[in-house]
């Protein structure tokens, strides 16, 4: 998984560390164009992801997330969570587990689609009682993914101030 290097690892790009460190700086330079390229993305797929309505769309959505670079433990594969696969891009609807909040049963996406129309029902968690459980587990998947991308973008954001900082001449390349 892709993992975002601290202020501490970032190397200042002078003609004495390029002369020693050349391969270094080049994996860094490579580091700082994958995160310009989430940045600039970031906001599309949050759009996406607040204008989706169906699990499947999420799913196909998700898929992309981890394409493009969008990659950390919560998104990624886990035999007992909710995405139980070994490659997120290979990933089936028969293969995310949805639930287990606001004492909904835990089901896959397949599950969902075939029952989970009907209302929520009274209850003290403040969801309105005409909500559909499909509309919980719909909301659970699409928090998840926002706060994540969220999560990576601003972590992103961050290393490239850092970077931008320590390297102000690197803007002119």
């Amino acid at each position: 998984m892709n993992t975002i290097m601290n202020r501490d690892q970032i190397i200042r790009e002078n003609f004495w560390n390029r002369f020693l460190y050349g391969d270094a700086i080049e994996r860094q330079r490579g580091e700082v164009a994958r995160l310009e390229k989430l940045v600039a993305v970031s906001e599309k797929i949050l759009k996406s992801l607040a204008d989706c309505k169906s699990l499947l769309g999420l799913l196909a959505i998700h898929k992309d997330l981890w394409g493009s670079g969008f990659q950390n433990e919560n998104l990624g594969p886990n035999e007992y969570g909710m995405f139980r696969t070994k490659d997120i891009a290979t990933m089936s609807p028969e293969e995310v587990y949805l639930g287990n909040v606001f004492g909904l049963w835990t089901f896959t996406i397949p599950e969902w689609e075939e029952k989970g129309h009907q209302w929520f029902g009274h209850n003290y968690f403040g969801i309105p009682s005409t909500t559909t459980n499909y509309e919980v587990v719909l909301n659970q998947y699409k928090c998840l993914l926002k706060k994540n991308v969220e999560s990576i973008t601003s972590d992103a954001r961050d290393f490239l101030y850092n970077y931008y900082q320590i390297n102000p001449k690197s803007r002119q390349l």
